[in-house]
């Protein structure tokens, strides 16, 4: 998954903002309140085949993975998130690996 997205977090649909920054621009997710939905497996399986059939990303799914054929895997819960979000909005790193 590509980060710089304005959907660019695995585990919730956190919408980014474009700043301007120096002479260029970056994507910020500022807190918000309440806070953005989590993911679930059943709806990242749809906006893949959705991003599928429009050939466009769908709220920063592009497309299939391969991770769906593995049995009992959860590609929301079972990846590791990057760096930015643990202990951000996401609280707690050790609830890591639990499906919470």
């Amino acid at each position: 998954m590509q980060f710089n997205a304005f959907y660019g977090c695995g585990y919730c649909l956190h919408h980014g903002e474009t700043v301007e920054k120096g002479s260029g621009f970056v994507r910020v997710f500022p807190l918000s309140c309440p806070m953005p939905d989590k993911r679930t497996q059943e709806a990242t399986f749809q906006q893949e085949v959705e991003a599928t059939r429009i050939n466009r990303s769908v709220q920063g799914i592009k497309g299939p993975t391969v991770l769906f054929l593995a049995p009992l895997f959860n590609v929301i819960t079972g990846l590791i998130p990057a760096i930015m979000h643990c202990g951000s909005i996401h609280a707690d790193p050790s609830d890591l690996g639990r499906g919470t």
